[in-house]
């Protein structure tokens, strides 16, 4: 009798643990601030300037705002993005954040993204680490692997897997412990001081000098990049003169720069999207009117439940990335359609993604019809985008 009653109070207690947790909550203004008395049952979304949040959180935590600390416990995942991010919380599932300054004390029993000017990792972290942006520093304890993006990077903790990194300036600590292989992209080696323990390889691989200038730039913003944002004019005042300009000029030029750095990091993706535009031009123009006209919609739809907010919001967040990178994609399309006509020399790709993106400028800048030359030459980027990233995943699966 006393066996089976035991049994029953176990199979409730799994039973309980498995029930889901209760809709989402929302919360926003100049200052949230949960208690450390504070239950939340179910996920909280908040927007806002200062977040400081004690209390516990049983679903998942999305947040976003200038000044985010997260403490206590989230019963789920931890989804942040703001300027200053102060994690001390300990996180069940997974972690994903993004912010000018991240600095994470707690521990994470899943994954961890991490992306950010200047990026701490400081706790535990159970399962893998994917982060990148101008300094990273690991003094942490990291259970799997290590894969990271960056200008500057000192290793100070213990990493229990390997380590892949393509970085301008990496530097290995004597409290150092790799378990695994280090791997690295880099123009130059790294510093590995006495003392520090690399279990498996250590190789190094020259990388692309405009990459490498690339992520000397992001380390050297970072180091300039301030506490406090309110004090963002007297930063800009402190970068280079180049880049002062570049945050002042048009939004061509914005495009061009991104256009830029996305060819840098991606130049095999984009070259295929820009090939499968010029393949399939219908299809792809279908495609993309088709997500045009039904993302936004559906976003609305969910945000106006309780359960869909948080997707209904990074849905639209993610709608408007799509349509600023579209033009990215087909402009090298047009770039390079327009010059193998024109010519018989090959152009690198850079100067047919610039002249298909000016062309671009110059057409939607024509007065009363801009705008309809516009949406066709987003559909055309964003159909170019989905084909591509469908027949990808279709050959992955044959494999």
């Amino acid at each position: 009798m006393q066996e089976s009653e035991t049994t029953q109070i176990s199979e409730n207690t799994e039973s309980q643990q498995d029930t889901p947790v209760p809709g989402s909550e929302t919360r926003s203004g100049d200052l949230v601030e949960v208690k450390e008395s504070e239950v939340i049952p179910g996920d909280l979304l908040t927007a806002c300037k200062t977040l400081n949040m004690k209390g516990k959180v049983r679903g998942d935590l999305l947040a976003g705002g200038v000044y985010l600390n997260v403490g206590n416990s989230i019963g789920r995942d931890l989804t942040v993005g703001g300027y200053n991010i102060h994690s001390w919380s300990s996180v069940k599932e997974n972690a994903r954040l993004g912010g000018a300054n991240i600095k994470i004390q707690g521990v994470i029993n899943g994954d961890l993204l991490a992306l950010g000017g200047n990026v701490e990792i400081l706790g535990e972290v159970k399962g893998d680490v994917i982060t990148g942006g101008g300094k990273i520093r690991i003094s942490g304890n990291i259970h799997g692997s290590l894969e990271a993006r960056c200008g500057e990077m000192l290793i100070d903790g213990s990493i229990g897997q390997n380590v892949d990194l393509t970085v301008a300036r990496l530097r290995i600590s004597p409290n150092a412990v790799v378990k695994g292989n280090l791997e690295y992209v880099s123009n130059r080696s790294a510093e590995i001081e006495k003392g520090a323990f690399i279990a498996g390889i250590v190789e190094r691989r020259s990388g692309k000098r405009s990459v490498m200038t690339f992520w000397d730039i992001m380390a050297s913003l970072a180091n300039r990049l301030p506490e406090n944002p309110e004090k963002f004019r007297e930063w800009r005042s402190k970068t280079p003169g180049w880049f002062r300009i570049l945050l002042q000029v048009s939004p061509l030029v914005s495009l061009l720069i991104a256009g830029l750095v996305i060819l840098i990091l991606y130049e095999r993706h984009v070259t295929m999207v820009a090939n499968r535009i010029i393949a399939f031009p219908l299809k792809s123009f279908g495609m993309g009117l088709l997500f045009l006209a039904c993302v936004p919609i559906g976003s609305i739809i969910l945000c106006l439940t309780i359960i869909g907010i948080p997707i209904g919001i990074i849905a639209l967040a993610a709608y408007i990335v799509f349509l600023f990178v579209s033009r990215i994609y087909v402009g090298l399309a047009i770039g390079r359609e327009i010059l193998e006509r024109i010519t018989k020399h090959e152009l690198r790709i850079i100067w047919q993604m610039i002249l298909g993106i000016l062309l671009i400028a110059i057409l939607t800048a024509i007065p009363y019809i801009g705008w309809l030359i516009g949406i066709v030459f987003i559909s055309f980027g964003l159909g170019g985008m989905i084909t591509t990233g469908r027949r990808t995943r279709l050959l992955s699966k044959e494999e």
